[in-house]
């Protein structure tokens, strides 16, 4: 009998709470996005226990992050003078859709949405449906829609 063992890190979106700040990476003002990621040991993909577990502040548009200690990423979830005012989805440009059955579907954009200030921006452009599947699995996204596009 194989007995197959490890660790295994999965992340979890916990929302974009907080001020609006300035992100010192692509110098662009949004609510920080908040991310927990957790190292599990497991026994045969079976995840037992919890290793490690890290909270990380994160610009949602480039991605820089910087990791927090627990109670100072809880205080600031906790916080109810702030709430989520952005969020992301992703636009499938049905125009752009491969005329030919096999070619490669590469028509999808992941967007930006601030509800404060009503803008919208293209994140990334140019991606296939299950980079769109990853990107939501990899952020923990659970409320992530996909919009048909002409």
């Amino acid at each position: 009998m194989i007995i197959i063992y490890g660790v295994e890190t999965f992340t979890k979106h916990m929302g974009f709470f907080g001020p609006v700040e300035t992100c010192p990476n692509c110098s662009r003002s949004y609510s920080p996005a908040y991310v927990r990621s957790r190292t599990w040991f497991h026994l045969t993909y079976i995840p037992i226990f919890p290793v490690k577990t890290c909270y990380y502040k994160t610009c949602p548009v480039c991605g820089n992050s910087v990791e927090l200690d627990k109670k100072t990423a809880k205080s600031l979830m906790i916080n109810p003078n702030y709430s989520q005012s952005v969020c992301m989805y992703a636009r499938h440009i049905l125009s752009l859709k491969p005329a030919k059955l096999f070619d490669p579907d590469n028509s999808y954009e992941l967007w930006f949405k601030d509800f404060i200030t009503n803008q919208e921006f293209c994140v990334f452009a140019g991606l296939s449906k299950e980079q769109i599947k990853n990107i939501k699995k990899n952020m923990g996204l659970k409320q992530f829609q996909i919009i048909d596009y002409n």
